[in-house]
């Protein structure tokens, strides 16, 4: 029997096209590609929030303070989530379903570029450790740790 990851991958596509069949559907016969959007998200936030609902009893934790930078973050990550949801399914309505489907998978890309870009995010070399975007290597410690060290051998003469 294979991995469960695996199972869990290969069901997550499924479901995702399935999913995203059900958008160009959606915007072509009935709603605009704005509407089919709508339903995605409007549809999910009961799950989310149940989910949610239930770590939070499972794990024992406090649900964490969210502070005013998590906000800025957070709705710029929702625009941009929703603008390129729209944006795939004016493609769907345009019947190119194919293409799509692979703007939509490009996104894990388009992610690690702007964690990059936006955030500062290091990156990581399988087996060597993380190095932050000056190159310098980081084996097992955060960046904040490194950069501190780094910092302070930076001023040692």
């Amino acid at each position: 029997m294979p991995d469960l990851w695996i199972i869990v991958s290969i069901a997550a596509a499924i479901f995702q096209t399935g999913r995203f069949m059900l958008q160009k559907h959606l915007a072509t016969a009935t709603l605009s590609a704005a509407g089919a959007t709508f339903s995605r998200f409007f549809y999910s936030a009961p799950f989310i929030l149940g989910l949610l609902a239930i770590y939070l009893i499972a794990s024992g934790k406090p649900m964490p303070a969210l502070v005013p930078g998590f906000w800025v973050y957070g709705i710029f990550g929702a625009t941009a989530q929703i603008a390129a949801t729209v944006c795939v399914v004016l493609l769907f309505k345009q019947r190119n379903f194919a293409v799509g489907i692979t703007f939509k998978k490009t996104e894990v890309i388009q992610t690690v570029l702007m964690g990059w870009i936006v955030l500062g995010e290091g990156k990581f070399d399988a087996g060597r450790g993380r190095s932050d975007p000056a190159g310098h290597r980081h084996i097992g410690r955060s960046r904040r740790d490194a950069n501190a060290d780094h910092d302070s051998v930076a001023a040692v003469p």
